[in-house]
């Protein structure tokens, strides 16, 4: 989604039970196990019992997990149900460069682990131009590079 929709009153966990409510079949205990690891995948083990915060109906506003964390949030809630391709619009939008940074890092990981990224972003930094494998670099609509990373310099 380009927006993080979450009900702000829930914890990472709690919304991460819903999600695999929804997408996992089996067990509790097996859904309560793929809530952990995907916690795990994306860095939110430590603020797991934090609630998403937001706002609420009414105005009221819930203070809550990072803009950063609720982005890998929203990758958790994706992933929840272990699919082997993974598409992501713009993850790093609208976050700082440490957070992008870092939600950048564990989709790399994810990747790491045999599962297959594709993402669209806008003018990355170098060291998350590091963590592609191949890029297609696009300028009004023309393809202008389609390859390996290092091979961008002309260095290949």
């Amino acid at each position: 989604m380009q927006e993080d929709h979450f009900l702000p009153s829930l914890t990472c966990f709690e919304t991460l039970r819903v999600a695999a409510a929804l997408k996992v079949k089996g067990s509790r205990s097996k859904r309560e196990g793929v809530v952990e690891q995907s916690l795990g995948a994306v860095g939110l083990l430590k603020v797991a019992e934090s609630q998403v915060g937001g706002l609420l109906p009414g105005g009221l506003r819930v203070r809550g997990i990072s803009g950063g964390e609720k982005r890998r949030l929203s990758i958790a809630c994706g992933i929840v149900g272990a699919p082997e391709l993974i598409f992501l619009d713009e993850p790093t939008s609208g976050l700082d460069t440490s957070s992008a940074l870092t939600v950048m890092q564990c989709i790399r990981a994810l990747a790491d682990e045999g599962r297959i990224v594709l993402s669209s972003i806008h003018q990355p930094r170098a060291r998350i131009w590091e963590l592609f494998d191949s890029v297609v670099v696009l300028a009004e609509g023309h393809t202008l590079y389609c390859g390996p990373t290092d091979g961008v310099g002309g260095t290949t």
